[in-house]
């Protein structure tokens, strides 16, 4: 091989090594990046989805607390189980 052919060669390789260490960085960067945002919008629709829950039994405790309450309400179960 003449000089010129080792050093295109040399050069060649050195630039492909660049390169790919470079896209294997960018890669990695913006795989924790887009890992972040995953992880930042299943918490978000966990608490979404817990405050939707909350909406949707809080009438209903609050229906349950009433009734237990009710002297009426708790004879007339009383009266069904004799």
């Amino acid at each position: 091989m003449s000089f010129q052919t080792r050093l295109l060669v040399t050069y060649s390789l050195l630039i492909i090594a660049i390169v790919v260490i470079i896209g294997v960085v960018f890669y990695q960067y913006n795989a924790d990046i887009l890992e972040d945002k995953a992880y930042f919008n299943i918490d978000t629709l966990a608490d979404k989805m817990s405050q939707q829950l909350d909406g949707a039994v809080k009438p209903m405790d609050f229906l349950a607390s009433y009734l237990i309450s009710d002297e009426t309400f708790m004879s007339s179960m009383a009266s069904l189980y004799k």
